[in-house]
């Protein structure tokens, strides 16, 4: 088990070097990127550091050492380097991609809900569906917004021909699934 703090052999266009994480566990080796990029003499290889001279270190180094953290902890509690994701990752996560597989954990009576409270949840999926095809756009766990709750709202009137009720009752669902995301760690 090795890791490592290491800025990246090739230069961006502008000069810049991303920051990665070297990650190494029985034979098998993986970098994580930070997102984090700076030029080579503003990094300081042995220490793994970003230099005090750039402007950002202090932050640019609490986050690569927070990083580097959590891939030791996922390590050190039994996970793999495969099935360890960033937060970038987290947040690419789909929120249908979720929903649906909530409900499927559902129909096999993991969760311990209703039929009819499946059914609710899946008028809710379709409705997000819905929203989806119309906008153009996959939702991640970071779209999700108050004002993207103000314009699902409104979406969930005009075009799903849905009421109050109708539409505090999807949003208790959504509520409820970002939640269960947050619990199972897929956003925060």
């Amino acid at each position: 088990m090795n890791f490592r703090k290491i800025l990246w052999y090739k230069p961006r266009q502008d000069g810049t070097r991303d920051i990665k994480i070297y990650a190494y566990l029985d034979g098998e080796k993986k970098y994580f990127s930070t997102g984090l990029k700076v030029k080579e003499e503003e990094w300081n290889s042995k220490s793994g550091a970003v230099k005090k001279s750039h402007p950002l270190s202090l932050a640019y180094n609490a986050r690569i050492n927070n990083l580097y953290r959590r891939i030791e902890e996922h390590i050190l509690s039994g996970g793999t380097l495969d099935n360890f994701e960033t937060q970038e990752d987290k947040g690419k996560y789909h929120l249908v991609k979720f929903l649906t597989e909530f409900i499927a954990e559902g129909d096999k009576g993991l969760l311990g809900l209703s039929r009819g409270t499946l059914n609710i949840y899946r008028a809710t999926l379709s409705r997000l569906e819905l929203y989806e095809s119309t906008k153009g756009k996959k939702l991640t766990f970071k779209d999700i917004t108050a004002d993207f709750e103000r314009e699902f709202a409104a979406f969930l009137q005009q075009y799903a021909d849905c009421s109050l009720p109708g539409i505090s009752k999807h949003m208790k669902i959504l509520k409820r699934v970002m939640a269960v995301a947050q619990e199972r760690k897929l956003h925060h």
